[in-house]
């Protein structure tokens, strides 16, 4: 059964954003990650900071990240306000977890 079918059959509701832009390309990957200012996006899921905060440890103590900053985003289940996404362009990278 397609994907479609099984939608009109069993009444699914696709876990998709429609507004979703289809065919965003990935960020380059860093060259390296020495002096790199990190951000850290806790999507306010349980635990998701905990995992975070150990990762920009590690990133520091191992791979010499100079800064990693922790934010969080409004709401766990709705994307990332503009506001937010335009603070994070000012990291060499953004990573985010999520937490339960």
């Amino acid at each position: 059964m397609d994907l479609n079918a099984a939608i009109r059959d069993f009444q699914l509701v696709p876990p998709v954003d429609p507004k979703v832009v289809e065919g965003t390309p990935m960020a380059e990957r860093l060259a390296s990650l020495d002096g790199a200012r990190i951000a850290l996006l806790d999507n306010r899921k349980g635990n998701a900071n905990v995992l975070l905060d150990a990762l920009g440890g590690i990133l520091r103590e191992r791979h010499g990240v100079a800064d990693t900053q922790l934010t969080e985003k409004p709401i766990f289940s709705r994307p990332s306000p503009a506001e937010l996404l335009a603070d994070l362009e000012g990291y060499d990278a953004a990573l985010t977890a999520i937490g339960d």
